[in-house]
Order: C-alpha cells, then structure tokens, then sequence
C-alpha cells in the first residue's frame, strides 16, 4: 500500500503541537550524547512569546505518516537577513526528522514554500530563529558526547537536508588544543607589547553582572557583525540567550579589552564545559538533580573556549591571542587542564590563536536552497 504523508501547519493551539515537541524527545531518548536542552529547545520551538516574535515571523510545519509524525521543521522570517548581495534570506530550523527522506522532504518544502510566499528565494539551515541561537549541523568528526552548548543532532541530518534539495554552502570546525600553556605564553607576550601601547584587560566584574551583560552585547554586535547571515540581536533575546550565564559563568573566564582612548576594544567568554553534570542530573530538579550535577562538576576537567571577538579597529597587534591567554590562564589555575575552541569557519588557521597546536574535533555545515549562490 502506497503511503500517504501529510503536511500539517501548527500552532500553539493546534493538536499537533504536543506532537511537535514530542518528536524531538523521542529521538533523543536513546542517545545518551544528547544534551538536555533537546527538552528546552523542543518547548522553545512552539513558544511563540519568544523574543524573536518581537520583530519576526515564523511557521511551524510537521509531516505525518498516518498517525506518527516523522518529521518537523520552522520557517523563520527575520526582515533584516540578507545575503552578501542584499538579497533576502529567510531560515528554516528547529528540525527534528526520523530517517525518513520522503517525509522529510516534504516538510523542508512546506516551510520553503512559505518562505517563498514572503518574497523569499533562498533559504539557509538549520538555523533556530537566527545565527545568536542554535544553528548547523554536526557533520563529521568525533563520535564523542557534546560538549557544552555544542549543536547535536541525529547523525543522518546531512542525507535529510541534501535530499530536500539543500547544499553546503559553509563548514566550520571545533578544535581541541594540543597545549593550552602556548595559548596563555603567547597572550603574555602579546599583553606585554599592547599594555606599553596602553591597553588593558580586565575580568567580567560578577558584581556589575547587567552593566557586563549589556558591554557584552554591544561588543558581540559589533565584533561579529561580518558574519554570514549576521542580524542585530535586540537586547531583550540577547538577556534570554544569557539567561544561565550567571550562573554557569566563573570569576576570571570573561574578559574585556579597553583600548588606550579607554573604549571597550573586544572580549573573551569561555565555560567550564557543564555538559556532562547536566547530563547527570537525568532530567531530574530540586536537591537529588543538584546533588548528582555538583558531583559531576567536580570532574569536569575542560574549558570551552566559546566567543572571542575585536572590534575591526583593533584587529591588529595581538589583541585576541592576549584575551585568550587571559581566559585560558584562569581556566588551568582552576584545574581545566583540556581546553575546545568551539566552531570557526573552516578555513580560519587553527594555528593562528592555538600556538602549540589544535586537533579538529568536529565539523559542520550550514546548508541553502535556492537564491543566487553562496554567500
């Protein structure tokens, strides 16, 4: 018998919502890798109060084999991203499928379709509402767990997104660092010549944690701005984005530069990687959930090094390589004898900010449909 899958728009109230967020805890039972933001980003996917909606549009699409659903994705409207030639681009995430190419396919299209009734011609994925969210896929590389806030998905996402008519358009690459005391030799080197030329660093002061939080974002604006499908970030999502940094942030690992004029120049951000205590907590809350994450904790032996950014005018002149001598310095005092550099572009020297050298951990890839190429 010939199968028969439908398409289904949904929306909070609809009855496939529970459905859409269900799939996603479904296919992830199973994997003891996955984080347990898959829980998180599965509600987050049908909360239309989330600050996206503020200033973008979205649908939700999910295909139905029968009674199951095999497959969902979101199209997302953002009237600001463009492509490098000033065309509109719109995005399709929160995508969640089993191995299943024919339904799969059929809910990209739905959510492209859409997308095109918007005027919109190429579409880029997975991304989650924009590129400050979750977005690419895991594409290659070690079978290891996730490291903290590292993208997760289902191994066969690639085959889904390339038999939905999607092709790479631009890959990235996580790396471990062979020798995280070059990293921090290197930053006093660096430190040394910009102090005489008279920058400074100082630590993110926990203590002035909203003033911190806002510089943070005026300088991540500013700092990552040249980035593919790069869009403003309003202040109220960027707080949402944050919202557990407080929390999980320790002294020393944030860190600003102020240039001689006294203006903030760039940033370091780094994290104890929290993965695995929040996978110990097994979805559990209240004392036994946090009995079994500080247990965890205190194993935790690697740093993430998550965000670093220069504003264009200080680009020169060892800037980043002393804010990541400073983080990293605070992370080996700590004990996080490992450290991750999470995801650049893949063709950005490796070398350039990890002196003693860096292994590719793993790679990913950001796909489009249609539209006038890459971008």
């Amino acid at each position: 018998m010939r199968r028969v899958i439908a398409v289904h728009q949904v929306t909070v109230a609809s009855k496939w919502a529970r459905a859409y967020r269900q799939l996603a805890r479904e296919l992830y039972a199973a994997d003891p890798g996955a984080p347990p933001a898959v829980s998180g980003r599965s509600d987050a996917a049908t909360d239309d109060r989330h600050p996206f909606f503020g200033y973008g549009r979205g649908r939700r699409f999910i295909a139905v084999d029968g009674t199951r659903p095999v497959a969902r994705v979101a199209a997302y409207l953002n009237p600001t991203a463009r492509d490098r030639l000033g065309a509109a681009v719109g995005f399709v995430g929160h995508f969640e499928a089993q191995r299943d190419a024919a339904a799969a396919r059929l809910a990209l299209d739905a959510a492209c379709a859409w997308l095109a009734d918007q005027g919109v011609a190429k579409v880029v994925g997975p991304v989650d509402f924009s590129i400050w969210h979750r977005y690419r896929l895991v594409s290659g590389g070690s079978d290891g767990a996730p490291f903290f806030l590292e993208p997760h998905n289902r191994p066969y996402y690639h085959e889904l997104f390339e038999a939905g008519g999607f092709v790479p358009e631009h890959h990235y690459v996580s790396h471990r660092v062979v020798d995280p005391v070059a990293i921090v030799e290197k930053g006093r080197a660096a430190g040394e010549r910009l102090r005489r030329a008279g920058y400074s660093l100082r630590p993110f002061d926990r203590r002035r944690f909203d003033a911190e939080l806002r510089l943070l974002h005026q300088l991540s604006g500013r700092t990552f701005v040249d980035n593919a499908y790069y869009t403003a970030c309003p202040y109220e999502e960027f707080c949402d984005l944050c919202a557990g940094l407080r929390q999980a942030l320790p002294a020393g690992f944030a860190w600003f530069a102020h240039a001689p004029d006294g203006l903030a120049a760039g940033f370091v951000l780094g994290l104890p990687d929290l993965a695995g205590p929040l996978r110990a907590m097994r979805g559990r809350s209240g004392l036994n959930g946090a009995a079994r994450f500080w247990w965890a904790r205190r194993r935790v032996d690697t740093n993430i090094a998550r965000a670093l950014g220069v504003v264009p005018e200080h680009r020169l002149g060892g800037l980043g390589s002393w804010l990541l001598g400073a983080q990293q310095e605070q992370a080996l005092r700590r004990g996080l004898t490992r450290t991750i550099h999470a995801p650049t572009i893949a063709d950005q020297p490796a070398r350039r900010l990890a002196p003693g050298g860096a292994q590719p951990l793993r790679s990913y890839t950001l796909y489009c449909r249609g539209g006038a190429g890459a971008d």
